[in-house]
């Protein structure tokens, strides 16, 4: 898998694009009933991500700090749930500011 994620093809497509994989590492830390499996990013999310972008120095952070989303899955600070849609979450500090992906 590549380490750095496509911004123009994510935007430009209607597909998913995979950014990392769900491990029994992080299953285990996280005390889930799951089964190791890929993690998938959609356009939509950028949107999402947009809202944010005001919390970066520049835009070229910014861009920097989402091509980075693959690595972060990868090799993370930290993993949590989200307590309110139990999503899990992966963080990473980056320069001035602390990623959650």
């Amino acid at each position: 898998m590549d380490t750095k994620l496509d911004l123009s093809a994510l935007r430009n497509s209607t597909k998913s694009i995979k950014i990392g994989e769900l491990t029994e590492e992080v299953i285990n830390v996280l005390g889930l009933n799951t089964k190791p499996r890929n993690i998938y990013m959609w356009s939509d999310r950028l949107q999402h991500c947009d809202k944010h972008k005001c919390d970066f120095s520049d835009e070229t952070e910014y861009n920097e700090s989402l091509e980075n989303i693959p690595s972060i899955v990868q090799n993370p600070d930290y993993v949590g749930v989200h307590p309110n849609n139990k999503g899990i979450f992966y963080i990473k500090k980056l320069k001035s500011n602390c990623l959650v992906v």
